[in-house]
């Protein structure tokens, strides 16, 4: 396995790629179309299954204005189908908000369908559902090769990274939260 593969530095202690979250350094991290495995950014290959990893393309610059409202920040984290930005609403007194962002560009015509199942329904269930440690969505838009979800903005460690810190790969039932 690689060096600096997410995989091989929770055994390791190497520690991810990292950029500023708040306050905090949190983990940059990409997963594997194939296994879902978390690579290191830099990665070309699944530290996992060895499959190649896709190229993160079209990732977005800081302060690129998107609908003419949302001010991209930095990047959160990225995956199969594109990435989640931290943004500041423009027009909201600055409130900061994720922006998930869908690529569609390069997909075939399967991965466009299993694309759009999935990001309907996230927005679908996350509108339905209220917690205080759930997104709220905020927005929907799109352009002629993304679809973009706008949703609240929850600081913190994310489920990944508290398992790389921890040492765990699952978590029991008993540490989840009360609905």
């Amino acid at each position: 396995e690689p060096e600096d593969c997410i995989c091989a530095s929770a055994r390791t202690g190497n520690q991810p790629t990292t950029a500023k979250r708040g306050k905090s350094a949190v983990a940059i991290s990409y997963f594997c179309d194939h296994c879902g495995a978390e690579n290191a950014p830099n990665e070309t290959a699944c530290c996992a299954c060895q499959q190649p990893l896709t190229q993160q393309a079209d990732l977005l610059d800081a302060n690129t204005l998107l609908n003419e409202r949302y001010e991209v920040l930095s990047e959160i984290g990225a995956g199969g189908f594109g990435a989640v930005y931290k943004a500041r609403d423009t027009q909201k007194n600055n409130q900061l908000v994720a922006v998930k962002q869908i690529n569609l560009k390069g997909l075939s015509s399967q991965e466009i369908i299993e694309a759009t199942d999935a990001f309907n329904r996230e927005a679908e269930i996350l509108s339905t559902l209220s917690h205080p440690l759930l997104p709220r969505i905020f927005d929907r838009f799109s352009d002629p090769e993304h679809w973009y979800l706008v949703m609240t903005f929850i600081d913190g460690s994310t489920l990944d990274e508290y398992l790389q810190q921890h040492m765990v790969s699952s978590l029991p039932a008993s540490a989840g939260l009360p609905l």
